[in-house]
């Protein structure tokens, strides 16, 4: 059984990521601007509706790739949803919401991380509506569990960690921005869902990874000290670490 989950989940995955390439593209652009509607090598207009945001990332006139090739996200987001399916127990009903919950936030933030990593942002919308539905899907785990604490401490999780990035952006002012303390607060959400330890796990994480890559990236010269390093695809990475590690913790592997 989990051998055939894990199987699905990477399937998922790597649907997921092959309708990345293209919405990553025109969400790629500065605050209150309007998505990207041309490419960026020949100038052509993208198609209208629906055509525009479904495609593998390459302009349709010139054939020039638009981001990051498409494979690079049906790698990245088939990887993690397998290891999200191998690692967190599926069992139950209540088991099952809490993975839809995790693939979730893993798909949109795969997403986020690679806007951010364009154009150091992340869209409130997409943060937004990714915690409406994680929030359902854990409220929905509860009721069918008959564990209202799991939601408590869910939301609880997403206040205190919402608050501490909040914290933190007032005190360094330019280092963190608005989207992180929203996506701070989204990723305490589903670290809550594995208890309190998951959740100092979860915020560890992040500045532990960050240092590292920074450290790296000033010692190769490939950044100066100084530098704005965009810190969404580190929240996204330290969660979906301390949700596996906590996952099969649980699971008694």
């Amino acid at each position: 059984m989990q051998v055939v989950a894990t199987i699905a989940a990477a399937a998922l995955g790597a649907g997921v990521g092959m309708l990345m390439p293209l919405p990553t593209y025109r969400l790629s652009v500065a605050a209150d601007s309007d998505p990207a509607g041309n490419c960026p090598h020949c100038q052509a207009s993208l198609p209208a509706g629906l055509r525009g945001w479904i495609g593998h990332g390459t302009c349709t006139s010139c054939g020039s790739p638009l981001t990051s090739p498409p494979w690079h996200f049906v790698a990245v987001t088939a990887l993690a949803f397998a290891l999200l399916g191998w690692s967190l127990p599926h069992r139950i009903p209540a088991e099952v919401l809490l993975l839809a919950a995790w693939l979730v936030l893993t798909g949109t933030g795969i997403w986020l991380a690679a806007i951010d990593l364009h154009v150091q942002r992340l869209p409130t919308k997409i943060i937004t509506a990714t915690a409406a539905a994680c929030g359902l899907l854990i409220a929905a785990a509860a009721l069918v569990s008959d564990r209202l604490g799991l939601a408590a401490t869910a939301s609880s999780a997403a206040l205190v960690l919402g608050l501490a990035y909040l914290t933190l952006a007032l005190l360094a002012p330019g280092q963190l921005g608005v989207g992180d303390v929203r996506l701070a607060a989204l990723c305490g959400l589903l670290l809550g869902t594995h208890g309190w330890g998951a959740v100092v796990l979860g915020a560890a994480l992040p500045w532990l990874l960050s240092s590292i890559v920074a450290g790296a990236l000033l010692s190769t010269g490939r950044v100066r000290r100084g530098a704005l390093i965009p810190f969404g695809p580190y929240l996204i990475v330290g969660t979906l670490l301390a949700g596996i590690i906590t996952g099969l913790g649980a699971a008694g592997y």
